[in-house]
């Protein structure tokens, strides 16, 4: 049922599933059209915003006709709190971090080394330690593809920071992240040697993530995915002991 404001206005309701599908623009003033589930998907369908169960715009009535154009659009986000719908990428995020924290962590492209040893870590909620078992994989990776390079005064061998200095060296490398023939190349190649240095320096510490939380579960996928980055840079570069 249609009742018209002192404007002369109507504004209906939409009802949308939670993959993002339009049920109808007209949720109030033709029930008929309302569905509980999505036929299209199947999901759960909606008609307020979660957060502050304001009505998702529908079709604007006008009295005499409707005004607006014929198909209204599925927003992204409401118009009064302007948090993010389920069905928008940021919504998604918002959901599944609420959910299950490990369906975000499936969704990333890691690197498979990095996953090995961090993926049932974080699955159990195990945050400090899945960072700490990625930035540990990658100082074994430079060290498998380098033959596990010594010190020569010592004759130990090389570990966390100073063997990154040693492999990563712009002037004698192990492993080169370009032709390093210009400016330009030597400059990135200082560049992951500083990355990769603090990695170690920075990011292997167990003791310095203990307060990662489903608070701030970002920051632990921010700190996978970097080493993930790493991870994939070591596959990328050139042993200089290949080159004839």
């Amino acid at each position: 049922m249609i009742h018209y404001g002192h404007d002369g206005r109507f504004q209906d309701t939409m009802q949308v599933c939670l993959n993002g599908h339009k049920i109808t623009q007209y949720h109030i003033s033709n029930p008929r059209l309302r569905r509980n589930f999505c036929e299209e998907c199947g999901a759960e369908t909606i008609h307020r915003c979660p957060n502050c169960q304001e009505g998702i715009k529908g079709k604007l009535w006008v009295r005499g006709g409707v005004a607006s154009v014929y198909s209204v659009p599925v927003p992204k986000f409401c118009h009064k709190c302007g948090k993010p719908y389920p069905w928008s990428k940021s919504g998604k995020v918002e959901v599944i971090k609420a959910s299950n924290p490990y369906e975000l962590y499936k969704i990333l492209d890691i690197h498979p080394e990095i996953k090995k040893v961090s993926e049932k870590l974080f699955r159990n909620g195990h945050y400090a330690e899945a960072i700490f078992a990625s930035s540990k994989r990658i100082i074994n990776l430079v060290k498998e593809k380098t033959g596990r390079p010594k010190d020569k005064k010592s004759g130990k061998e090389l570990d966390g920071a100073k063997l990154m200095r040693k492999v990563f060296s712009v002037t004698h490398p192990k492993l080169k992240i370009n032709e390093l023939r210009t400016d330009t190349e030597k400059t990135e190649q200082q560049g992951f040697q500083s990355l990769f240095a603090g990695a170690v320096m920075g990011v292997r510490d167990p003791k310095a993530h203990s307060d990662i939380t489903l608070d701030n579960l970002d920051k632990a996928l921010e700190y996978i995915m970097f080493t993930s980055l790493l991870a994939r840079k070591v596959d990328e570069a050139k042993r200089t002991e290949d080159e004839k």
